[in-house]
């Protein structure tokens, strides 16, 4: 399996792959870092951790020493059969006292994820909670901080199975340990994008982070292509110059080789007073093309 990049992830965005919220800002080298959602819950109590109001911060997520947490997360996640993925712990969530994550994201998953997060540490681990803000018809999205890194690799070759089995936001594994989801939460989890990847497209592509992403893509393939038009061209060029030189060369040796049968010949006298003024800038423009080309690598 080969890990993807971002520039990867970036054409993959609508074709293999579909985030939603998408920010650019999660977006790193070879991951994409997942948010928390308000859907969170204690292992201990089977009760929700998400507070509105804690201390001096707002709209957070309040793991206790000793707890687990069971956190969907905000971004909602489809990939195809050509893409599997795997998650990992955030340093900065670690050193804090939060135990390791390693699970990972089977082909053809939609839905939120669902992360447990150990508190190892004798303080509450807190953790900023992502939100959507409706404002008249308008939606703001406001990302609380990463909490999961996730990376996608792409599959050697594509996965058979159709459907992974597993539900969004894995609610089969939030009922066995006990917790019961109320309405608020149904409705989160159940919303048509997090269950449908058709809806999670449409809801992606009317976003205004995954236009801009689609307007740097399609710069960059102009870009590729351009590249690719001028160095087929330079290509096309230096065998042209080279084969004029090679020509020029040969003739100039044949002529040399075979003076004695062409000496009686009109024009013997002014090709071979020519030649070496021919071979000679024949060489300066094939030497001259390699050089430029050269240039233009570095």
């Amino acid at each position: 399996m080969t890990v993807l990049s971002d520039q990867d992830i970036r054409k993959e965005l609508g074709e293999n792959i579909y985030i939603y919220p998408f920010s650019d800002s999660n977006l790193k080298g070879a991951s994409y870092n997942l948010t928390a959602s308000h859907l969170a819950w204690s292992l201990k109590n089977k009760k929700s951790i998400f507070r509105s109001e804690y201390k001096d911060q707002k709209d957070v997520i309040v793991i206790e020493p000793g707890d687990t947490g069971l956190i969907e997360t905000f971004e909602t996640i489809w990939v195809s059969q050509k893409i599997a993925g795997s998650y990992h712990s955030r340093v900065t969530q670690v050193t804090q006292g939060t135990g390791h994550i390693g699970t990972t994201l089977d082909p053809n998953y939609i839905g939120p994820s669902l992360i447990a997060i150990h508190n190892h540490s004798v303080e509450d681990i807190v953790l900023s909670s992502s939100m959507i803000k409706k404002n008249n018809d308008s939606e703001q999205i406001k990302f609380g901080t990463p909490f999961v890194t996730l990376s996608f690799n792409y599959l050697q070759t594509p996965s058979s199975q159709q459907k992974t089995g597993n539900s969004a936001g894995r609610r089969e594994v939030l009922s066995k340990v006990g917790i019961s989801l109320n309405s608020e939460e149904e409705a989160f989890i159940d919303e048509k994008f997090r269950n449908e990847d058709k809806a999670l497209l449409k809801k992606m592509q009317e976003s205004e982070p995954y236009k801009e992403v689609i307007k740097d893509v399609q710069k960059l393939k102009h870009s590729q292509r351009s590249l690719g038009s001028r160095l087929k061209d330079d290509y096309l060029a230096t065998c042209i110059t080279g084969s004029i030189f090679s020509i020029v060369v040969v003739f100039y040796v044949m002529i040399i080789l075979f003076q004695s049968s062409f000496q009686s010949k009109s024009w013997y006298n002014s090709i071979l007073g020519f030649m070496p003024e021919a071979t000679f800038l024949s060489f300066v423009l094939f030497a001259s093309k390699g050089i430029e080309d050269k240039l233009k690598t570095k």
